[in-house]
């Protein structure tokens, strides 16, 4: 593993400036302590303010992600813009590490279109290789998290801050079956699964993140992902993949998310692909605007995104697959 180097104490105020973040309990560092309320903060504050984004890839002269750790926090944090899930989770987990949390880095297959079927008795999904960058978090349980105060273990967490419109808002415990609220009405629940195999394995279970958009609706799969920790050399040759492969997704299309609070205190999604600007509250979906010509939707970008994008960042589009009428 790489040798892991920590923000300075002024380049984590730089960060909790950038996300809006306010210290009510800092330890005598004068940081925030490494606690699960703190963590359910900076999460929700850095979704609020770092949009989940894919627009390197497109509106940039040279169109690369660069996800070396001095880069993303030059990108996101000086230059205050946003990114994918290297980005954000890489950005994330650092300034995690930095508070004192303890964690390690691993990687999840994105599953949104697969469904979990029973093959030789066991809950299986086929799942493409792990090309999702996730956070495992490492905390004491209490109380309320049903630990026994003489004899508490600590609790694995998962951490995402980089999932576009299905991000959790908060961490969720490995715990199977238990369901949790996301932005109002959604919900999200663990089950075990085996991946599918042509070859019988006595693979061991892999964890499946699922939600549904109210408690009515059906459990879509999300991620699925093993406990084992990633290098930095595997999020290193996943995001080569994933920013110029002419078949990525993200290749393909222009994506963001960011969570936003509305007036009355309620959490929304904003969401954007290619020419579509939706927001999503309570459950329903609402479309904002349709764009017919580009600086329709640079416009939107900086407006409900909070990313300004250059002259030169605009020209970068030009002659590409996603890009509109000018």
């Amino acid at each position: 593993m790489a040798t892991f180097t920590p923000f300075t104490q002024d380049e984590l105020l730089a960060y909790f400036d950038r996300i809006n973040y306010s210290q009510r309990d800092p330890s005598p560092s004068g940081l925030p302590a490494p606690t699960i309320e703190n963590l359910c903060q900076l999460i929700v504050n850095h979704q609020q303010a770092i949009p989940f984004e894919n627009l390197t890839i497109h509106y940039s002269s040279n169109h690369t992600i660069n996800i070396e750790p001095q880069a993303l926090y030059n990108k996101i944090v000086l230059n205050r813009r946003g990114g994918y899930c290297f980005e954000n989770n890489g950005l994330f987990a650092r300034v995690l590490r930095s508070l004192g949390y303890k964690l390690w880095t691993g990687a999840a297959s994105v599953v949104l279109e697969a469904k979990v079927e029973v093959q030789d008795g066991q809950p299986t999904i086929k799942a493409p290789p792990m090309t999702h960058q996730i956070t495992i978090v490492q905390l004491p349980t209490t109380a309320q998290d049903g630990g026994d105060s003489e004899d508490r273990q600590d609790a694995l967490w998962l951490v995402d801050v980089g999932f576009g419109g299905q991000t959790l808002p908060a961490p969720k415990m490995l715990v199977e079956h238990e369901i949790t609220p996301g932005v109002r009405p959604e919900q999200f629940r663990f089950t075990r699964v085996h991946l599918a195999s042509n070859v019988r394995q006595e693979n061991p279970p892999y964890w499946l993140l699922e939600y549904r958009y109210k408690p009515d609706s059906p459990w879509m799969s999300a991620v699925v992902f093993d406990l084992t920790e990633r290098s930095h050399t595997d999020y290193y040759v996943a995001n080569q993949y994933m920013s110029t492969n002419p078949e990525s997704k993200f290749v393909k299309n222009v994506m963001m998310a960011r969570l936003r609070r509305d007036e009355d205190g309620v959490l929304t999604r904003v969401l954007l692909l290619n020419d579509i600007l939706k927001l999503r509250r309570d459950g329903e979906t609402k479309l904002i605007q349709q764009f017919e010509r580009e600086h329709e939707r640079v416009k939107a970008i900086e407006e409900w995104f909070g990313i300004k994008l250059s002259e030169e960042d605009i020209g970068g589009m030009k002659g590409r697959s996603v890009a509109l009428m000018e």
